[in-house]
């Protein structure tokens, strides 16, 4: 398989893994690598983590895309962005013309509460404004950099449990959107990440079998 035919195999790429075994570098080194052949990258940092931009040469990024210098001999592009439920609930209440109704749920404090009312939702927000980038084109590929291990299979579980709780509405629409993205492994994959040392590696093999059982999302 050549480079570009990896690269293709899937429009959004998942990295995951045990914290500290070098998720983050994996991660910006394949958004580099993915650039070099010439296809345009988004990668996409999450609330609580940092770095991913730094290890590029860029500052700490925020909501709004940055736009990394990968160096004059890369012919692709690599956008960076920090995704958070709050910011990624703000945009879908704008989407829907409600943009002021979220500028006064944010001066209450109700918007926190509505994205904490439901487990899972906050993740679910996440997800769902990624697979409204991976929708509308706005790469060639994303490489998200996921939680640790165990968060990263509550994670990717987040649409499952949300599309129970809540059996129909925009929620239920959301999750059910979120849970075709991750299933179809076209558009989305898994990549592991471990040390060659026995605790991250039985680690990974856990986590390897509950995303394909429990998500059904496939391995990179």
């Amino acid at each position: 398989m050549d480079s570009t035919q990896f690269f293709t195999a899937s429009r959004l790429i998942i990295v995951a893994g045990k914290g500290g075994v070098g998720k983050t570098t994996a991660s910006a080194a394949l958004a580099l690598a993915a650039a070099r052949t010439g296809l345009s990258v988004l990668l996409v940092e999450l609330e609580g983590k940092a770095g991913l931009a730094r290890l590029l040469g860029a500052e700490a990024v925020g909501y709004d895309p940055v736009t990394i210098d990968a160096g004059p001999d890369v012919p692709g592009d690599i956008v960076a962005r920090l995704i958070t439920p709050d910011a990624a609930l703000m945009d879908y209440l704008a989407d829907h013309g409600l943009k002021r109704v979220g500028k006064a749920m944010v001066r209450s404090g109700v918007l926190e509460i509505v994205s904490t009312a439901t487990p899972g939702i906050r993740d679910l927000l996440v997800l769902g404004k990624i697979r409204q980038l991976e929708s509308e084109g706005v790469a060639d590929l994303i490489i998200l950099d996921a939680p640790a291990a165990g968060h990263a299979i509550s994670f990717l579980r987040s649409p499952a449990g949300v599309a129970e709780a809540a059996t129909s509405g925009a929620l239920h629409t959301q999750a059910s959107e979120a849970l075709a993205l991750l299933g179809d492994p076209a558009r989305s994959r898994v990549m592991l990440v471990t040390l060659p040392e026995e605790t991250p590696v039985n680690e990974l093999v856990e986590t390897a079998f509950s995303l394909e059982e429990e998500v059904g999302i496939m391995l990179g």
